[in-house]
């Protein structure tokens, strides 16, 4: 039996990849909030979104370096003020600030609802093809 690789499985394989990153950020996330305790860190810029293709998010200097640290839409980005301190954890494994509340949950969802709508496309793709003959 040979395996036809079609644009859809190729997609499929792409959202499955997807939903296991995000799941093992969530995980290795959770592990962090579960084994250590968040320090306090000054903002240096706050970027607040409207909407539209950018998210909201804060900027901090930690380690010689200015990290991008992302606001939930569960939080009020215009709460945060310059040079406030907020508690974050960080990440060391793939090097990133997070707050505690963050969750991944939503994409995870996202990533299992494209992937059943896949199955939904190759349907109505054979229904189509089916009418056709």
């Amino acid at each position: 039996m040979k395996l036809k690789v079609t644009p859809l499985l190729i997609i499929r394989i792409v959202i499955v990849f997807v939903g296991l990153y995000f799941m093992y950020s969530s995980s290795l996330e959770g592990a962090i909030v579960r084994d250590t305790r968040a320090f306090p860190y000054p903002i240096t810029n706050v970027y607040c979104s409207n909407g539209g293709k950018k998210s909201s998010y804060l900027e901090i200097t930690a380690k010689g370096k200015l990290y991008e640290v992302s606001v939930s839409g569960r939080q009020d980005c215009s709460s945060f003020k310059e040079g406030e301190k907020v508690q974050l954890y960080y990440n060391d494994l793939l090097d990133y600030y997070f707050f505690e509340d963050q969750n991944q949950s939503s994409m995870i969802i996202i990533c299992m609802l494209l992937f059943g709508g896949t199955f939904l496309w190759q349907i109505i793709d054979q229904y189509r093809k089916e009418k056709r003959q």
